[in-house]
């Protein structure tokens, strides 16, 4: 028979191993699938369109978003399949903050983008996109008047 405390040494042994076993899991290595993406710059009348966010909308009204970078990007992470609405919603800019390059450059400041209205209504927005699995480019130009419409 073993002292107690070799006893609870193993004991704490063997639920480390366990632990171990548990959080590695017995896979077959083989790669899990890649999650389905829809990413792409927000321009507005050719513009780089540098903070707010972007949902997609499906059928039923939920909806998936992203943040836009500063550089313009979004990536949206399993967006519902199908025809979707898409809603970019700008407000406010953020306040001023500290340039990418590090403390010796100016505060950044990011000027004030009014979108037409209907771009961040999800139920007057006239964009659309089919998404499709896999990982998808779709570029989001705005513009002040869109196509067809008269002011």
């Amino acid at each position: 028979m073993l002292p107690l405390s070799e006893a609870n040494s193993m004991l704490r042994a063997c639920v480390l191993l366990v632990a171990v076993w548990s959080a590695v899991g017995c896979t077959n290595n083989k790669a899990q699938p890649a999650a389905d993406t829809v990413s792409g710059t927000v321009r507005f009348n050719g513009k780089i369109v540098n903070y707010g966010s972007v949902a997609f909308y499906d059928a039923s009204g939920r909806q998936v978003k992203s943040i836009i970078q500063l550089d313009g990007s979004y990536s949206i992470r399993n967006p519902p399949q199908g025809e979707v609405k898409v809603v970019v919603r700008t407000g406010p800019p953020p306040p001023a903050m500290a340039s990418p390059g590090g403390d010796s450059g100016k505060p950044m400041k990011i000027e004030q983008i009014d979108l037409p209205a209907q771009y961040s209504d999800p139920d007057k927005t006239d964009l659309r996109y089919n998404v499709t699995t896999g990982k998808r480019e779709f570029d989001i130009n705005l513009k002040s008047i869109p196509d067809g419409k008269v002011p």
